[in-house]
């Protein structure tokens, strides 16, 4: 099978048993993959601000797992600006929090950890490729 036939059964699943239904592979290869995606469409407040972080815990957890550290530290720098040191579940709640920081303050803060992800990316990309290789070969047996 190749990958964007398993990254499409992936999401079905999702759509039909919700994300608890995949297996590890498959949940690291979403949150992970899709953090990189909202970094890569927006900066790293994108992440915070569409649904990427209505699974926070689950990311951290993810990039753990592959051992990205200093994915996690980047993620965190923002993570612990919210209010108990992580973003609500709700996108709503997160947003209203986001709309009241002083933007113009965290604009020069923001680029930079922009650019700190930008110069890891390829790093990740290559910590998630061998789950992305398991969950394929999982989803051929």
């Amino acid at each position: 099978m190749d990958k964007a036939t398993v990254w499409h059964e992936i999401w079905q699943k999702v759509e039909s048993n919700g994300k608890s239904s995949l297996n590890k592979y498959e949940r690291i290869w979403l949150n992970v993959d899709g953090l990189i995606g909202a970094v890569s469409g927006g900066g790293l407040i994108s992440f915070f601000y569409n649904h990427g972080a209505d699974n926070y815990k689950e990311t951290i957890e993810d990039l753990e797992t592959i051992g990205a550290e200093s994915a996690i530290t980047l993620v965190n720098n923002i993570g612990c600006m919210f209010p108990g040191g992580s973003p609500p579940v709700n996108i709503e709640e997160r947003n209203e929090i986001i709309d009241s920081w002083e933007h113009d303050e965290l604009n020069e803060f923001f680029e930079n950890l922009d650019e700190q992800f930008y110069a890891i990316m390829d790093d990740l990309e290559n910590k998630l490729e061998p789950v992305i290789v398991e969950a394929i070969k999982l989803a051929e047996n």
